[in-house]
């Protein structure tokens, strides 16, 4: 079973105005999650962090996103709304647990991002420009 981890729990509780209350509130949260609780992961392309961002929701309320590592791999997973179900599987002892997406395969091929090619230059190698006349000043400038 492929499992993602979910972090970025902390940051969700926006009711709690203390980094220490939100830390507190997101424990808490974690803690109360149970194995096999459904989840909804939501693809975030207009995220201004991260075009790739994957956001996971409980109820209707949205409590992290997917690692970063992990959500290239989700991506190949989303239907046509940029959406899929899956299920908490675990957590840990701090504010991270981990889902798992039913059918999704233990190794997830990631199409590769296309490289930019620029063209070759029409002008070759062997074209060279003399310097200007400010970069020549500069260059008959002493050294110290």
């Amino acid at each position: 079973m492929k499992e993602f981890t979910v972090t970025g729990i902390r940051y969700q509780m926006d009711d709690c105005p203390t980094y220490d209350e939100q830390t507190e509130a997101a424990e808490q949260f974690v803690a109360g999650l149970k194995i096999g609780q459904p989840v909804t992961l939501v693809a975030e392309p207009d995220n201004p962090f991260d075009a790739n961002a994957i956001a996971v929701w409980i109820n209707y309320k949205r409590i992290g996103y997917i690692t970063k590592e992990g959500a290239t791999e989700v991506h190949t997973l989303l239907d046509k709304d940029g959406q899929c179900e899956g299920f908490v599987t675990r957590k840990d002892e701090h504010i991270t647990f981990f889902i798992s997406i039913p059918n999704a395969p233990e190794h997830i091929d990631v199409p590769e991002t296309p490289a930019r090619v620029l063209p070759e230059s029409p002008l070759g190698d062997s074209v060279r420009m003399p310097f200007t006349k400010d970069e020549n000043a500069f260059n008959s400038l002493p050294n110290d």
